[in-house]
């Protein structure tokens, strides 16, 4: 019998590097665990600012139909290898940044998080946007759809 193949079909990688990269975290105390932990989170906000901020000049610069797509969310899924929900979230969040650039700081420190850009971009104003973001501040999606709600009620059905 022939051994094995230890390759991974989608991308021809060895299945040996995801397990030494388990086994280095594993190798770390407890608080060598949380710290890494805690330094991937802010590189990881870091670079999805990052990221956001060069979708919004890609956009607004219309580069996705000289890359050969027909428009920038397309593109975020063929070419940038996003699902769906993960383009839309950053497409959405770039949008909302050339509008209110503060969203880029409160993404960039944490405080807020790309859903939470994407439930309330439809309410933000220039006269509520500093207040609406800090009120959005470590909510969870349930309780920024209610404050989505609250922003926008619906009238009340009479019979």
């Amino acid at each position: 019998m022939a051994p094995l193949n230890r390759m991974n079909r989608v991308e021809d990688e060895p299945i040996e590097k995801g397990q030494e990269e388990l086994k280095r975290a594993e190798r770390l105390n407890d608080r060598e665990l949380v710290a890494a932990l805690q330094q991937a989170v802010k590189s990881e906000k870091e670079s999805c600012v990052d990221v956001v901020c060069f979708l919004a000049v890609f956009h607004k610069r219309r580069l996705a139909a000289s890359e050969g797509y027909e428009n920038a969310f397309v593109y975020c899924l063929r070419e940038l290898g996003y699902s769906e929900s993960e383009a839309y979230k950053r497409f959405r969040a770039a949008k909302a940044a050339r509008d209110f650039p503060l969203v880029l700081s409160r993404l960039r420190a944490g405080r807020i998080h790309l859903s939470a850009v994407t439930t309330l971009a439809n309410h933000l104003t220039h006269e509520n946007h500093a207040d609406l973001l800090t009120r959005a501040e470590r909510l969870s999606i349930r309780q920024l759809e209610f404050l989505a709600a609250s922003l926008a009620p619906r009238p009340e059905i009479t019979d």
